[in-house]
């Protein structure tokens, strides 16, 4: 089982991610948004986009959809550290000492990356054997499997030491059930948390669209013929 006190951070991760995503919710203006008028004719019938609701729907969804996944990977990174409580060198996420054998680690949420990512993720951990000769570098993924590594991180990390998904998190912890316990306090944040407001991201994100829609409405007209010319012909 995990430790309570590691329980309790993973626990206030997960919380302090969700606030923060309600409260950028909060703070989403229409000056904020870029409304590229080319994409919006493209995909506006494809999307059944009729009204200013359906606009400001699909602007802040996609929005708050686009941020949150870039959010919950540090989240991610910051429940794996819980476990690994060595200083981290420079440009890597974490270090833990095991049976007398140093690793070092970076760990990314997912096991796909780009050319830009995967050769600084090769050339961070090949640097760490360099300061540490006797460490073990290790590229750690916390949701996969082994068949699902990109082949980019296959090409650049494949002669570094990979763990991936359940193995990963077992790595870590030294738990064969530590991924699953933590999908289960995941989802128990999920389904009971509320900001101090007493609202949950979705019911945030319903206000949050209710207040683009008027000001839509406000900027480019009421009437839906107006509106759609205006978003699409007259926006800039």
């Amino acid at each position: 089982m995990i430790p309570r006190d590691i329980e309790i951070r993973i626990r206030d991760h997960l919380t302090s991610f969700l606030a923060r995503k309600i409260q950028a919710v909060r703070e989403i203006s229409v000056a904020d948004m870029e409304m590229n008028p080319f994409f919006i004719a493209a995909i506006r019938t494809q999307l059944a986009m009729k009204t200013q609701h359906d606009l400001a729907e699909w602007l802040v969804r996609q929005r708050v959809e686009r941020s949150t996944v870039t959010g919950f990977g540090n989240t991610l990174q910051n429940i794996a550290k819980e476990f690994c409580h060595e200083k981290p060198l420079t440009n890597l996420t974490a270090k833990m000492i095991r049976d007398g054998k140093t690793y070092n680690l970076i760990i990314k949420s997912g096991p796909n990356h780009n050319t830009h990512v995967a050769s600084g993720i090769q050339r961070s951990l090949l640097n760490s054997k360099k300061i540490e000769p006797d460490s073990v570098p290790v590229f750690g993924m916390c949701y996969g499997s082994r068949d699902s590594v990109g082949t980019i991180v296959k090409k650049y990390a494949g002669d570094i030491k990979q763990s991936v998904g359940k193995e990963f998190w077992e790595f870590v912890s030294r738990d064969a059930d530590c991924y699953g316990q933590i999908l289960k306090i995941a989802d128990e944040v999920g389904k009971h948390y509320k900001d101090s407001m007493g609202n949950s991201l979705d019911q945030a994100m319903e206000q949050k669209i209710e207040y683009v829609a008027k000001e839509l409405e406000k900027s480019y007209g009421r009437d839906l013929d107006v509106f759609w010319k205006n978003v699409v012909e007259d926006m800039y």
